[in-house]
């Protein structure tokens, strides 16, 4: 039987920083997660200021910064009609002023969340004695007096492996099995809003360059939409909030009418645009009735959703589990 401290069930920007830290601790771990590799996707992009200050004392922040967006590509939030038309309005967000940047060595970063990973992923697995396995996932278990015990699989080959550990990390996002398996009620609003977001490559820079912002929020009669940088150059993604009001539903999305929409938002009729993927998905304002049961912990998305605005989900997971590693040591858990 496999035997470990800490065993961490997921490896998003999360769990993934769960490993790291309990390394740092000298606390041993192993982390599992059912998908062959680490995010497709960007997800989240924003990093806050603060998360960044953790990143830091885990001597990474300088390896984030350079996988995503240069310094100086960001600092406004821009209103227009289009991109290519009327501007309505720009401000410089609080977290962009001189005040506010000179509180911290590590200002905010964006990086999208398919380029954060791997970076995480990487310092992880070289800073030891946390492991991390992919295609493997967490398929039963069952607490006792001392902890957990249970059972991980393969995705790829069907074997079953038993574990007793002392700690688990349920890192899993909203749709977490471990939280459903402990009968833990979710309190607050769900499906506040429908959203699609649309992936896609496009060159926006002749429209961009000038007033380089994190957001560019389309406001048409028909059409309510947010331009979101991800290099700021050709890869973006492009968010339509409240479908229903629009009268959308997420099967009428298709490459053609999502190629349509970016160019009527962008203001460029014949703009070239090569959609990457659609998603759609439902924002929620909920939180988890308790956070721990006996020996098993729930972190990230699993413990609490909240809309995007301000970029506080993946920042907010990732303090969940800088304190909870604090006191992972603090118990002698290694």
């Amino acid at each position: 039987m496999l035997d470990v401290p800490v065993l961490i069930s997921g490896a998003g920007p999360v769990g993934l920083t769960a490993s790291l830290l309990l390394s740092q601790h000298g606390i041993r771990s192993l982390l599992v997660e059912c998908h062959p590799g680490t995010s497709v996707v960007p997800k989240s992009r924003g990093i806050n200021a603060r998360t960044m200050e953790m990143y830091r004392q885990l001597g990474i922040d300088a390896a984030i910064r350079a996988a995503g967006l240069a310094e100086g590509r960001l600092g406004l939030i821009v209103w227009a009609e289009t991109l290519a038309g009327r501007e309505i309005e720009r401000r410089v967000p609080g977290r962009a002023t001189a005040k506010n940047l000179a509180v911290t060595p590590t200002p905010n970063c964006l990086c999208a969340q398919d380029d954060l990973e791997p970076v995480i992923r990487r310092c992880a697995e070289a800073a030891g004695p946390g492991e991390l396995r992919f295609d493997t996932e967490l398929t039963a278990f069952a607490q006792t007096p001392r902890g957990l015990t249970g059972t991980l699989t393969d995705r790829k080959t069907g074997a079953e492996t038993s574990f007793s550990a002392r700690y688990l990390i349920a890192a899993e996002g909203s749709q977490s099995r471990v939280r459903r398996a402990l009968g833990v009620n979710m309190i607050g609003e769900e499906k506040v809003y429908d959203s699609v977001n649309i992936l896609f490559n496009a060159d926006l820079t002749p429209w961009t360059r000038h007033r380089p912002s994190a957001l560019y929020f389309i406001e048409q009669p028909d059409l309510r939409a947010t331009f979101l940088t991800i290099n700021g150059s050709d890869r973006w993604g492009f968010l339509i909030h409240t479908l229903s009001q629009y009268g959308y539903q997420p099967s009428d999305f298709t490459p053609e009418r999502c190629t349509a929409l970016i160019r009527q938002a962008a203001g460029v009729p014949d703009l070239p645009v090569e959609v990457l993927g659609v998603s759609a998905w439902e924002a929620s304002a909920i939180v988890a009735s308790r956070y721990r049961d006996g020996a098993v912990f729930l972190a990230g998305d699993a413990a609490h959703e909240m809309p995007p605005t301000g970029g506080f989900g993946l920042n907010t997971g990732v303090q969940d589990v800088h304190n909870l590693a604090w006191k992972i040591r603090r118990g002698d858990a290694r």
